[in-house]
Order: C-alpha cells, then sequence, then structure tokens
C-alpha cells in the first residue's frame, strides 16, 4: 500500500493542502469573535422565588400599640376587611410586594439593557402567596439585579 491513500493513488500534496487550508479560513471565520457575540453578552432569563414572610401574622394588636408609629395599621386588616380575608393581604405584606414591583420597574425603566418582573399568585395546593421575580438581560446585569432584589427585600428567614 505504500503511499496510497484508501486505494486513491498517491496522494496530491498540493490538493490536500488547498482543501486544509480553506477548512481552516471557514472555521476560523466561523469562531471569529468579531461575528459571533461572546455569551457574556447573550441574554439569559432567570426566575427566581422571593421568600416572603406573608404568613407572618404580626404580633398582638396590644404589643403593637408601644411600637413605632402606624404599625397598628401595617400590621391589623382595615376594620371593613371581611373575616376570611388571608394573612398576606396585611398592609405591611401587601406593601413588601409593591416595593419589588417598584424595584422591577426601577431596573427595567433604567438605561441598562435589563427587565424585571414579578408574578404574584395564591397557588390551589399551596397555602399563601408565592411571589417570582423574572429577569432578562446579560448574565451579569441579571446576577447584579438579583443581588440588588434581594439585598432590598425584607425574606423569610429559613432555618
Amino acid at each position: 500500500m505504500g503511499g496510497q491513500t484508501f486505494g486513491m493513488g498517491r496522494p496530491n500534496p498540493a490538493m490536500n493542502m488547498g482543501s486544509i487550508n480553506q477548512q481552516n479560513k471557514a472555521a476560523a471565520t466561523m469562531h471569529s469573535p468579531s461575528l459571533s457575540p461572546s455569551s457574556k453578552d447573550l441574554p439569559i432569563h432567570y426566575s427566581f422565588n422571593v421568600p416572603f414572610a406573608s404568613d407572618l401574622a404580626g404580633p398582638n394588636t396590644e404589643d403593637i400599640l408601644y411600637a413605632t408609629e402606624r404599625a397598628v395599621l401595617r400590621w391589623t386588616h382595615p376594620e371593613d376587611a371581611p373575616d376570611d380575608v388571608p394573612i398576606y393581604e396585611l398592609p405591611v405584606h401587601a406593601q413588601n410586594v409593591m416595593n419589588l414591583r417598584k424595584l422591577c420597574q426601577d431596573l427595567t425603566n433604567s438605561p441598562q439593557p435589563i427587565e424585571a418582573h414579578v408574578k404574584s399568585t395564591e397557588p390551589k395546593r399551596v397555602k399563601g402567596q408565592v411571589t417570582t421575580v423574572c429577569l432578562s438581560g446579560t448574565p451579569e446585569l441579571v446576577h447584579r439585579g438579583k443581588e440588588a432584589i434581594l439585598n432590598d427585600t425584607p425574606l423569610a428567614l429559613v432555618s
């Protein structure tokens, strides 16, 4: 068999080198950083639950009286509220969700290319409220956005 390759006779060095050079040029063009964005620039979509302590009913009304001003109004339902109002609708919990929505709106309206949205639901099989934040943007902005949200949000402590 000597110099024969796959029964095709003698190899032609000029032909092989030409095809190898063309393949290398094609591969270099396809993987050129100037033509394809790097993975750090590609947008990602990331969702996470925000563990509010929205099942926390709060202290006894007598104890609230000696706390900060307007604390009773934050930790009790209005007098005209029906008896079956869920705990997560207490003004303090509703305010936490509104603050989170405002924070996400501020992130979306910032000059940075990031979007942040809040979705709060009351699942049928879970008691309480589930709040989810969805972020879209570059990995760095999404990471910074999640960090800002979790640092500025009162979360439930879990042991």
